[in-house]
C-alpha cells in the first residue's frame, strides 16, 4: 500500500501537520485491515491538503483519494473530503474515525467495481465464444 502527501504550497509548514499526517497514515492503515480480503485491490491512498478559502489558515485541508483495482484490473478511484470524517467539523478526526468513513465508503466501492468487473468478463467471454464460433 502506497502512502502520498501534497501539501501543494511551497511555503507551507510541513511540520505544522506531523500529527494530523501519523492520524491519516494510521486511519489508512486500519482501513485496509478492516476491508480484510477487499483490502488488497486498494493500490494507494493520495492526500492532498488544499487551501478552501484563501487567506484562512482554519480552511486548509486535506482531501483524501483512494485507488484501487478492480477484478480486471482497471483503476478506479474515489475521493472524500477530510472534514466529513467527523460530527463536529471543527475538530480534526481520529484515526479511528478516518478508518471508519473510509471504511463505510469504500467497501460498497469496491464491491461495486468487482460486481462490475465480472459482469464486463462475463460479457466478454461471450462476445469472443460468438466471434470464434464456440459455445
Amino acid at each position: 500500500m502506497k502512502i502520498s502527501f501534497d501539501f501543494g504550497d511551497e511555503n507551507v509548514h510541513k511540520e505544522r501537520f506531523g500529527e494530523e499526517v501519523n492520524r491519516i497514515i494510521l486511519g489508512c492503515a486500519d482501513t485496509v485491515k478492516k476491508l480484510k480480503k477487499f483490502g488488497n485491490a486498494i493500490t494507494e491512498f493520495q492526500i492532498c491538503f488544499r487551501i478552501f478559502s484563501p487567506g484562512s489558515k482554519s480552511s486548509y485541508g486535506p482531501m483524501i483519494k483512494v485507488f484501487f483495482k478492480d477484478t480486471i484490473c482497471r483503476e478506479r478511484s474515489h475521493e472524500t473530503d477530510y472534514s466529513f470524517m467527523t460530527p463536529n467539523r471543527t475538530i480534526l478526526p481520529t484515526s479511528n474515525e478516518i478508518a471508519r468513513h473510509l471504511t463505510s465508503i469504500l467497501l460498497s466501492r469496491i464491491k461495486e467495481n468487482i460486481r462490475w468487473g465480472k459482469q464486463t468478463a462475463i460479457m466478454a467471454v461471450k462476445e469472443s465464444n460468438d466471434l470464434l464460433g464456440e459455445k
